[in-house]
C-alpha cells in the first residue's frame, strides 16, 4: 500500500512541476517572444510620440509607395532615430536615460522608427532584424561588406544607458528584471542583440 501511495505522490508532484514550468515558460515567452519585439502600440504614451510617428510614417511611405523596392528609402527609414521621452521627465532622447515599455527595458537615446512604426509590404516588415539585412544590401552596392557593417554600427546602437536594469540608479516602479534562459538579464540592448547587431559591432 505504501509503495502505491509513494508512486501516486511522485506522479502528482511531477504533474504540479510540469504545470508550474509551463506557466513560467508562458509568462516568459509572453514578454520576449520575437513577434512582440518591439510592441509598437505601447510607445504611444511617450512624450513627443505623435511628432516622431509622423516623421517615421512619411519615411515609410517613401519606401512602400514604390512597392518596397527602393533600398535607399528603406535605409533612410531604418537609420532614422526618434526622440521621445520614456522615463517620464518630458525631456526626449536623453543620453544615459532609460525606461520600460511593456516590461522591456530600453535606452532613451537608442530608439528608431522601427520601434514605433510598422513599415513594409506583405509579410516583409522593416523591423530591427530586417533593417540590418536591408541596410547591408544597400551599402554593399557601393562599399565592401566590412565597411558596410561599420557604417551600420555607427548608425544603429541600443543607446548609452546601462544594459542591465539592476544597475540603473533610478528604479522603475513595478518593474522586475527578467532572467533569460542563458542566465543573462533581459537588458536595454536586447532588441539590438536579438536582431544580430552585436555580431558585427564591437562594443567596449
Amino acid at each position: 500500500m505504501s509503495k502505491g501511495v509513494n508512486a501516486l505522490e511522485i506522479v502528482f508532484a511531477m504533474f504540479i512541476l510540469i504545470v508550474v514550468t509551463l506557466v513560467v515558460i508562458r509568462l516568459f515567452t509572453g514578454i520576449v517572444k520575437q513577434d512582440t519585439l518591439p510592441n509598437l502600440d505601447d510607445f504611444r504614451q511617450a512624450y513627443r510620440y505623435s511628432q516622431e510617428k509622423s516623421k517615421c510614417s512619411n519615411l515609410c511611405s517613401d519606401y512602400t509607395i514604390g512597392g518596397c523596392n527602393d533600398l535607399q528609402a528603406a535605409y533612410a527609414f531604418c537609420e532614422h532615430t526618434i526622440s521621445v521621452d520614456i522615463d517620464g521627465n518630458n525631456v526626449p532622447g536623453e543620453k544615459g536615460h532609460y525606461g520600460v515599455v511593456t516590461s522591456i527595458p530600453y535606452c532613451e537615446d537608442g530608439l528608431y522608427c522601427f520601434h514605433i512604426q510598422e513599415c513594409g509590404c506583405g509579410n516583409y516588415i522593416l523591423g530591427p532584424e530586417a533593417c540590418l539585412q536591408t541596410m547591408r544590401d544597400y551599402l554593399m552596392k557601393t562599399v565592401p561588406k566590412e565597411t558596410a557593417e561599420k557604417l551600420i554600427c555607427n548608425k544603429i546602437q541600443y543607446g548609452t544607458c546601462k544594459t542591465d536594469p539592476n544597475d540603473w540608479e533610478r528604479k522603475v516602479p513595478g518593474f522586475e528584471s527578467v532572467e533569460l534562459p542563458d542566465g543573462t538579464v533581459l537588458g536595454s540592448d536586447y532588441w539590438w542583440v536579438h536582431a544580430g547587431y552585436s555580431k558585427i559591432c564591437v562594443t567596449e
